[in-house]
């Protein structure tokens, strides 16, 4: 995979509705949906208004989770090579994440941000 094709993968692979991982009924997340959590109405609620805070601060906190793993990924050698033939769905992405986690208990004392890319990673290593 070439460079920018890696560094573009990072920022998706930590997204559930990214262009890599594609939500499974929902289609792609856009950018028009982050930026209402990000920078949500005045007239919404105190608590809407907390919790699109929230959404937008947890998603844009896994992307450069994502971008730091993929960079320590690829500094030691290691990187995704991801199917061609079809993106991989987020219900695909969990099962992946439990399944590392379970495999490895010591990754619940990490950033899920680190670990859930690493599931990725490991599961589609290149070769």
């Amino acid at each position: 995979m070439k460079p920018i094709a890696l560094l573009l993968f990072g920022i998706c692979v930590v997204v559930s509705g990214g262009s890599a991982v594609y939500a499974d009924e929902h289609g792609p997340f856009s950018t028009k949906a982050l930026f209402s959590l990000c920078e949500p109405l005045g007239s919404q609620s105190a608590d809407q208004i907390e919790s699109a805070n929230l959404l937008c601060d947890t998603y844009l906190m896994g992307v450069a989770d994502g971008m730091f793993i993929l960079k320590a990924a690829q500094a030691n050698g290691e990187g995704m090579c991801a199917p061609l033939d079809s993106p991989i769905s987020t219900s695909r992405a969990r099962e992946l994440f439990v399944e590392y986690v379970r495999e490895h208990p010591e990754a619940n004392t990490y950033s899920a941000g680190i670990v859930a890319p690493m599931s990725l990673i490991r599961a589609y290593p290149c070769r």
